[in-house]
């Protein structure tokens, strides 16, 4: 018999990405929890202001833990940093102004109490991550 396969869908998002890293949020809330066991992650990323400089997708342990980088800048393009990572292009930490859901990825992920994603632009931009967890 096959064990239900647990899905959790969130959607996060930043009217204001600026020069340092911001956190895309929910309801003034960063933490999109896991479960403890997340195994893959699916996402889209819209960007709809001005282009990305930088995009981290960060991983807490603990619920009492901080946050480590997952993969963040150039390693977008380098899928043996975290196999299997398949997306739209190789340039999703620097998606194009104007791209509304051109940007996607899938990958695998630890088991980790909760995920957050951070973006970072030259002036100012609105980005949105919306996907799906499973275990």
């Amino acid at each position: 018999m096959t064990a239900p396969v647990d899905i959790i869908s969130f959607s996060v998002a930043s009217a204001a990405v600026v020069s340092t890293f911001t956190d895309l949020e929910h309801n003034d809330a960063a933490d999109i929890f896991t479960g403890g066991t997340a195994r893959k992650l699916a996402f889209e990323l819209s960007n709809v202001g001005a282009n990305l400089t930088d995009l981290s997708l960060m991983v807490k342990f603990h619920k009492d833990g901080t946050y480590q980088n997952y993969i963040t800048g150039a390693e977008w393009a380098v899928s043996t940093v975290v196999p299997p990572l398949i997306q739209a292009s190789a340039d999703l930490h620097t998606l194009a102004a104007g791209s509304p859901g051109l940007g996607w990825a899938f990958l695998d992920l630890p088991p980790c109490y909760a995920i957050k994603f951070q973006g970072k632009c030259g002036t100012t931009t609105a980005l949105t991550a919306r996907g799906t967890i499973w275990r």
